[in-house]
């Protein structure tokens, strides 16, 4: 009875509002006037439902205005331009000796922030949900009260990036959490700095995918969640002198040539034509030739770049600064970019889920060489939480005349298949018989696995024509290495509901880049014997699975 009380007590609406902040703090104290600093409302001026802040270098000390870990990047540099040979024992010595460095002043703890920030929304009804840090990073969220137990299924981890994963303050951190059926899942990263590294940066998303395994081992957590948001310090810079695919020059920063880079860039903030500033931006330009972050979306940065900024207490010394008539003041060391950034992607039935509503910078905080960045979305669910019956057991998905063409595809032999699909287990997971050629003619079957929902208060997926997909991986069939190709999603849910046969042809994704290659075949449903099927959207059915999550 009072199990019963407690979940006709939970809010849940069907839309959700979502606010993202990331924020690099540049290693100095924010809010120091606690939860009444004016800094905070500037940085969360309105309630929403879910909040999710990513803070990067967040560590500082009271008594010095220097970081506590400000050798990090520059050490880095230092030891790739030399081409030292990293022996991991040295290298782990030598990051604990800059951590067990001793700074002037009292090193403030991290909970500082979380502190603060709880005193602070709580006069927006809003309690903390999760807490996770990782070296210099954290990522927090809060939530309306009233709704803090419609969340389920949370589950956290991190991935350090670096040399080694040991070096430095780089890396990723993933929470995931379901909300009425959806998983949604938030990445708080921080990407290896300065303009020329940009492999680095996408390397560093690949390995955060890599490293961050929840659910599935071989699938990253864009197969395996609804919505992802990723977000934070991103480090990709406008570069002038971008070349698709080429890596770029460092260009020191008192020479001529820099300086005609930086006045070129200045010229076209100064107009605010800020959407001029994307042909130079690293990171469109890396998305849209597929290189990482494929199926990403960004809304329009329509406000200026928000590093590398003049500290409020460097404002005195503006003198020494090139004088322009931009929104912020910027240093003559960088190039002004937009290194922190809100990306968001969505599984293809889904995307028409999320409301991109505005996103902008936070130009009053000026304690860091950051300026914060806010994302606000509004996520539709679909879960309807009503009985149903069994469908026909008899059920499958025949795939038949399945090839993949292009990209590298030509230069391996041997080849194998691997069926999943999310939600998790719905279908029976299936591995093909290795092939030399990447044609496999079939049928290839998979039965469906679903059952009645008993309880419907318990947590559902949406309705049959929303989020079902199927995922398609090709394996390398290497002795002893099995080497993963890619992985081809199909929404499937349109299929069921007409009962169709359909043509697919999608690319072939590894961990967000494209890899030139496609993934062709013909879907159907076979042996419906009854015309369970067919109603399903009218009669609005649910289905539940059945099986437990499969494992690598």
């Amino acid at each position: 009875m009072g199990k019963d009380r407690r979940r006709s007590n939970i809010v849940a609406p069907d839309t959700l509002d979502v606010s993202i902040v990331t924020w690099n703090v540049g290693n100095e104290q924010p809010f120091a006037r606690g939860h009444e600093d004016p800094g905070l409302a500037a940085l969360i001026p309105y309630s929403v439902d879910l909040l999710v802040i990513g803070f990067q270098e967040c560590s500082y000390n009271a008594g010095s205005a220097k970081s506590v870990h400000r050798d990090f990047d520059e050490d880095e540099d230092k030891l790739v331009a030399e081409g030292a040979e990293f022996d991991l024992k040295v290298l782990r010595r030598s990051h604990q000796n800059l951590k067990n460095k001793k700074p002037v002043g009292k090193v403030l703890s991290s909970k500082f922030i979380d502190r603060v920030l709880a005193e602070y929304l709580s006069k927006f009804n809003m309690v903390p949900l999760a807490s996770k840090e990782l070296n210099q990073m954290k990522l927090l969220i809060f939530v309306q009260r009233t709704m803090r137990r419609a969340f389920s299924e949370l589950r956290m981890t991190t991935e350090a990036t670096g040399l080694m994963g040991v070096y430095g303050n780089k890396g990723g951190i993933l929470i995931t959490l379901t909300y009425r059926g959806a998983r949604l899942s938030f990445v708080n990263s921080h990407l290896a700095a300065h303009l020329p590294h940009i492999f680095s940066r996408n390397d560093n998303v690949i390995e955060i995918l890599e490293g961050t395994h929840i659910f599935e081992r071989q699938l990253d957590i864009t197969l395996q969640s609804d919505h992802v948001f990723w977000f934070g310090d991103m480090n990709y810079r406008i570069d002038p002198n971008y070349q698709p695919g080429m890596k770029p020059i460092k260009v020191k920063s008192d020479s001529e040539e820099y300086r005609s880079d930086y006045a070129k860039i200045m010229e076209i903030i100064n107009r605010k034509n800020f959407a001029e500033l994307k042909q130079f931006d690293q990171l469109s330009q890396e998305i849209a030739r597929g290189a990482i972050f494929h199926n990403f979306q960004e809304m329009k940065l329509d406000f200026a770049p928000t590093f590398k900024v003049l500290r409020g207490r460097q404002l005195a010394e503006v003198d020494k600064v090139k004088p322009d008539t931009s929104d912020h003041l910027y240093s003559m060391q960088r190039i002004p970019s937009y290194c922190d950034r809100v990306l968001w992607h969505s599984l293809p039935a889904v995307k028409s889920a999320v409301t991109p509503i505005s996103v902008t910078s936070v130009p009053a905080i000026d304690t860091s060489d950051h300026k914060p960045v806010r994302a606000l979305f509004r996520l539709r669910t679909f879960e309807e939480p009503v009985k149903f019956s069994e469908p026909n057991e008899n059920s499958q998905l025949m795939f038949t005349n399945i090839t993949c063409t292009g990209g590298d595809m030509a230069e391996r032999v041997g080849f194998y298949l691997v069926f999943s699909c999310y939600p998790t287990s719905l279908i029976s997971k299936l591995v093909t018989r290795p092939t030399t050629k990447p044609i496999w003619p079939g049928p290839i079957n998979l039965r469906i696995k679903v059952r009645p929902l008993v309880d419907a208060t318990l947590d559902v997926r949406p309705a049959i024509e929303t989020n079902l997909h199927v995922i398609i991986t090709v394996v390398d069939d290497k002795i002893g290495l099995d080497e993963t190709c890619g992985d081809a999603i199909l929404p499937i849910g349109d299929v069921i509901q007409r009962n169709d046969t359909v043509q697919f042809s999608v690319p072939l994704i590894q961990h967000t880049r494209d890899t030139g290659a496609v993934l062709s075949g013909t879907l159907a449903i076979v042996n419906q014997k009854e015309p369970g099927w067919q109603n399903w959207s009218q009669r609005k059915k649910i289905f539940r699975v059945l099986s437990k999550p499969l494992h690598h």
